[in-house]
C-alpha cells in the first residue's frame, strides 16, 4: 500500500484470513494461439475454476502508514508459472509438430504454515523489490474504488468490488505470480505475463469483512491531516472469466491512497 501524498491522513490497512472458513489457493489458466510468438497475445483466462491448495488456514497482519509512507503484507509460499504447448504426434514422439495451441497455468503448490495452520508471513515498510514492482505496475490498471472520510473504513472485498465489480471480489486476494515470474526469470517469461494473477479465496462466506480492510484515521497524535482519502486498487489489464462473470481481477492487492 502507498499513502502517496504529504497532505494525507494516517491510514491503516489489514489482511485477515479466518480459520472459520475453508481457504483455497486458486489456479489461473490462460489459453491462446501461438502466444509465445506474440508481444501482446489474445488470452482466454479462467480464474478460480480450479485450485491447488484447500484448508482452514488463518493469517492476520496490518499496516499503519503516515503521509508518503509505504508498506506491504506478505506470506511465504511457492508459486509457479507453467507454459505449455500442444503438439500433434504421429507414429512416435519424433514425429510431432506444434498445433499452435498454448496454455499458461499459475498457482501455488506449497504454503509455509505452522502446525495449527497459521500461514507464515508478516509486514514490512516500503514496497517489495523494485523490479517486481515494475512488472506489477506494467500489468496493472489503477481503478478508483472509493473515498474515505476521517474515521471511515471499508472492507477489502468491497474495495475490490467497487473498483472492478462484484465478481472480482469472488476472485479473492490476488497473488502477483505473473509479475514475479517475469521479474525472476531472466527474460524467459515474456512481459505480457505480468498481468496474470492467482487468487486466495473462501469457498463460502456470509461476511464481506473476511479479507481485511482499510481505515482513514485522519490526524492522529500529530501525524497526518483530517482529510478524505481517495482509494485506488490495482487490477489486471486482462479480463478474466470468474464464475459466471467476466472481470478485471486484483494483481496482488496494490492500493494507493491519494
Amino acid at each position: 500500500m502507498d499513502n502517496k501524498y504529504s497532505a494525507s491522513g494516517l491510514v491503516s490497512a489489514w489482511v485477515d484470513i479466518s480459520y472459520k472458513y475453508t481457504t483455497r489457493f486458486g489456479l489461473t489458466v490462460a489459453y491462446g494461439y501461438k502466444i509465445s510468438e506474440q508481444d501482446t497475445p489474445s488470452l482466454d483466462i479462467y480464474g478460480n475454476d480450479l485450485y491447488t491448495i484447500s484448508n482452514n488456514f488463518y493469517f492476520s497482519d496490518n499496516l499503519l502508514l503516515g503521509p508518503e509512507e509505504k508498506g506491504y503484507i506478505y506470506i511465504y509460499a511457492k508459486p509457479y508459472h507453467l507454459h505449455e504447448k500442444e503438439y500433434y504426434c504421429t507414429a512416435s514422439l519424433e514425429n510431432c509438430v506444434p498445433t499452435g495451441d498454448e496454455r499458461i497455468q499459475e498457482g501455488v503448490n506449497d504454503i509455509e504454515s505452522t502446525g495449527d495452520n497459521e500461514i507464515v508471513g508478516g509486514s514490512s515498510n516500503g514496497l517489495p523489490d523494485s523490479e517486481v514492482m515494475t512488472w506489477i505496475y506494467s500489468g496493472t490498471e489503477m481503478k478508483y474504488a472509493t473515498s474515505l472520510g476521517v474515521d471511515d473504513s471499508k472492507p477489502l472485498a468491497l474495495l475490490i468490488s467497487d473498483a472492478s465489480g462484484s465478481c472480482s471480489a469472488d476472485f479473492g486476494i490476488g497473488i502477483p505470480i505473473g509479475a514475479l515470474a517475469v521479474a525472476l526469470s531472466g527474460g524467459a517469461v515474456p512481459p505480457w505475463a505480468a498481468g496474470l494473477s492467482a487468487g486466495i479465496y473462501y469457498t463460502s462466506s456470509s461476511s464481506l469483512d473476511i479479507y481485511g480492510g482499510i481505515k482513514n484515521h485522519g490526524e492522529w497524535e500529530n501525524v497526518g491531516q483530517d482529510v478524505s482519502e481517495y482509494i485506488y486498487v490495482g487490477v489486471s489489464d486482462y479480463t478474466y472469466h470468474v464464475g459466471t462473470c467476466d472481470t478485471q481481477v486484483p494483481i496482488g492487492i496494490y492500493i494507493e491512497s491519494r
